[in-house]
């Protein structure tokens, strides 16, 4: 089932103003590039700890920002960008933004021509001048990938860093190398995943089990054809590709099989979490997210209504809670939606109120917790406008 609220996308195409200034900060292509590399240039590729996802380069000389300020007005804008994540994205502006101003951004995407994005300003820094650096937060998660098309050996994971205590769920490695084995079980080791491990493609089809959500390959196991078709009747469940051959025959490879991510070697521990992550906590959750706002049919009609006339104030709370950094007010509010939810019939949506609240009493830490918090916070937003 699509999402309630998909992306929105412009009536007609939409191309930047023809000559003159292609933004507010007057950056042509080659200009933004130099300030941009300048920018980037102190960037080590450490994980910052303040961040929840990676952010991806996208540098984009014209961009068309649509801008609601506090005060009511609303104006149209064309900025440059740098970089995107799947909470948000940067851009440069030539004025101050005040924290909170709504925004609907239109970005270039392959596929559709563009699509429209909801989201509200988080940050606004003084760079150099009067170029400012704009901090956007999407009102719903994006797949990068839907608008930057990475290479497929890149790390293209979206989490920044991961909470170990947040990977639950099945995995299979396949992989002859018995120190390989050893280096996989040890960097999962501290998390509550199931770790089912083979040496051979036969032992891994006596291993594969229904319970399985994620499988990781060494490249010299996705080369057998044969195994890998069988896999593939037998469970269709995301596969990665483990190798440290990086040349143009393991692009090909990985799409015969329909791989859908790569981890080179040697393995990270950081790397490995990330890339499990991916599968098993960022397209679970949005999976769960959009279960979670469907309409219940075994409801009394009016106290189904209550409870989801209530959910903007829950969803408002916590991202209050979230901003104070304030995790017992947080799991407070995420158990008060599990109490009630399955009760009125909403059994998804308390199901993952419940996982917050769970995630919440182990870690302590909002930011260990964000993305399942901000998950459910979505879920109740859509839940809400899907009803209204």
């Amino acid at each position: 089932m699509p999402p309630p609220n998909p992306p929105q996308r412009p009536t007609a195409p939409w191309s930047p103003p023809p000559g003159g200034r292609p933004n507010t900060v007057g950056l042509h292509e080659r200009e933004l590039g130099e300030l941009l590399d300048r920018f980037d240039a102190p960037e080590d590729g450490r994980p910052d700890p303040r961040r929840g996802f990676v952010r991806w380069p996208f540098r984009r000389t014209s961009v068309q920002m649509k801008l609601t300020h506090p005060s009511g007005a609303i104006t149209t804008i064309n900025v440059a960008c740098r970089n995107i994540s799947r909470g948000g994205l940067s851009a440069l502006h030539n004025a101050y933004l005040h924290p909170g101003t709504k925004c609907k951004v239109v970005l270039p995407h392959p596929g559709d021509g563009h699509r429209i994005l909801e989201g509200q300003v988080v940050r606004c820094t003084h760079r150099a001048g009067v170029i400012h650096e704009i901090g956007i937060a999407f009102k719903d998660a994006i797949d990068v990938r839907d608008f930057v098309r990475p290479d497929p050996l890149a790390d293209c994971f979206s989490l920044e860093r991961v909470n170990p205590d947040e990977l639950t769920g099945t995995v299979l490695f396949v992989e002859p190398s018995e120190i390989d084995r050893r280096i996989f079980r040890h960097f999962l080791r501290g998390t509550p995943l199931k770790v089912s491990i083979a040496e051979s493609a036969d032992e891994a089809l006596g291993l594969l089990d229904d319970a399985c959500e994620l499988i990781v390959l060494d490249l010299a196991i996705a080369r057998d054809r044969a195994f890998v078709n069988t896999l593939r009747e037998r469970a269709t469940v995301p596969i990665i590709v483990t190798s440290s051959d990086t040349s143009p025959e393991v692009r090909e490879i990985m799409r015969t099989i329909g791989a859908e991510a790569f981890i080179a070697k040697p393995l990270t521990q950081r790397g490995l979490l990330r890339a499990v992550a991916e599968f098993l906590i960022v397209r679970r959750t949005a999976k769960a997210a959009r279960a979670a706002v469907s309409l219940p049919d075994d409801v009394v009609p009016h106290l189904a209504q209550n409870f989801l006339s209530g959910l903007p104030d829950y969803a408002e709370r916590i991202q209050e809670a979230i901003r104070r950094d304030d995790a017992a007010a947080c799991r407070n509010l995420c158990l008060q939606i599990a109490g009630t939810a399955p009760a009125v019939g909403f059994k998804p949506l308390g199901r993952l109120a419940a996982a917050a609240a769970q995630l919440l009493s182990r870690s302590q830490s909002v930011p260990a917790s964000l993305h399942a918090v901000r998950s459910l916070v979505a879920a109740c937003e859509r839940a809400t406008n899907r009803a209204a």
